[in-house]
């Protein structure tokens, strides 16, 4: 297959609601199938793609011949948890980086749009967390997201921006994440405050050193190739602000699966497994759970892990030792007092 069939099968399978199995199974061949006999099934893979791949989620590909019953059951996902790094040295940067944050999780939602679609889902993504992280903050709908992002960012070890993604095709410096956006009822006009957006030009100035950034938003893991300077997106700018890893979408995502994987994802965060595993994991179980005609790769493939793949070492939950250590210490007490009127009866 030469340089412009793949690219031309890639745009195909990544833009599709239900991508042909036999795309999937030649680009299986072409890409991954040559070096299988070197990996072990069940290890966890790093995967450095470049240019068109950037795009593919590999998690996507079958295995096999397409005899198969059922080839949602060859699904790469299904053998190997897969994540993403844009370089070797950058995979090793970000594998060594640990946040000390106090707090665990920042969502920050929104879902009520003008000019963009709602997000009915996005709040019921961070309320999600939040019933599983302690040390959890969420907030919906409010004008100062993009301030308390920038100002209370440092304390969290987990930040999901759970809203719209906006790309700039003229210049990838101008892509930005929404908050908000806010409608001239006496004029008719939308406008998008810049206090209300973060470019990633603005990202660049910033440090954002959280364990883990959820950008689900649609086409978020996507860019533009710049000469010397590689992958420009919300990846690079994450990067350099110093965020370990992130969790990005490639395509539109449908905003209620967005909810499904994300409420699973977090709850193997939460049990100590790898950020990788937990990702698969998560997949997995929203393909086995959810509607037939929503296990299409379409709905799952597009979120894809960038950088440290490790697990998270999560804050615990401190008030619920407190509260054990002064059970332990009250049961103590009265049982001594059981023993001394014990011994004063004798």
């Amino acid at each position: 297959m030469d340089y412009r069939s793949l690219k031309a099968k890639i745009a195909a399978v990544v833009s599709s609601q239900h991508p042909k199995p036999d795309d999937l199974r030649n680009l299986y061949r072409v890409l991954f199938a040559p070096w299988e006999p070197l990996l072990e099934a069940g290890r966890e893979l790093v995967i450095i793609p470049d240019d068109v791949l950037f795009y593919l989620p590999f998690e996507m590909l079958i295995a096999g011949e397409g005899k198969e019953r059922s080839h949602s059951e060859n699904y790469l996902i299904r053998k190997y948890p897969v994540s993403y790094a844009v370089s070797a040295s950058m995979f090793i940067n970000q594998s060594g980086l640990a946040s000390r944050a106090s707090r665990n999780y920042l969502g920050l939602a929104s879902a009520a749009f003008t000019a963009q679609d709602p997000l009915p889902y996005a709040v019921k993504q961070t309320e999600a967390a939040q019933d599983v992280f302690a040390g959890a903050d969420i907030f919906a709908d409010q004008r100062r997201h993009k301030a308390r992002l920038l100002s209370g960012g440092l304390e969290y070890k987990i930040i999901d921006l759970a809203t719209h993604v906006i790309l700039s095709d003229a210049d990838p410096m101008f892509s930005h994440i929404l908050f908000f956006d806010n409608s001239d009822s006496a004029v008719g006009s939308v406008t998008a405050d810049s206090n209300w957006s973060l470019y990633i030009y603005e990202m660049y100035n910033r440090a954002l050193p959280a364990d883990m950034l959820v950008l689900s938003g649609c086409e978020s893991g996507r860019g533009r190739f710049s000469s010397g300077e590689g992958f420009i997106g919300f990846l690079h700018a994450l990067t350099h602000a110093g965020t370990a890893s992130a969790v990005l979408s490639v395509w539109p995502a449908e905003d209620q699966s967005t909810y499904e994987i994300m409420r699973l994802f977090y709850r193997h965060l939460d049990r100590g497994e790898s950020r990788t595993l937990a990702l698969q994991k998560a997949k997995i179980e929203y393909m086995e759970t959810s509607p037939v005609l929503k296990r299409s790769p379409h709905f799952w493939a597009a979120f894809t892990l960038w950088g440290n793949p490790d697990k998270i070492n999560l804050n615990q939950d401190h008030s619920l030792i407190y509260i054990a250590a002064i059970l332990s210490v009250l049961g103590l007490y009265c049982w001594t007092i059981v023993i001394r009127k014990k011994r004063s009866v004798h």
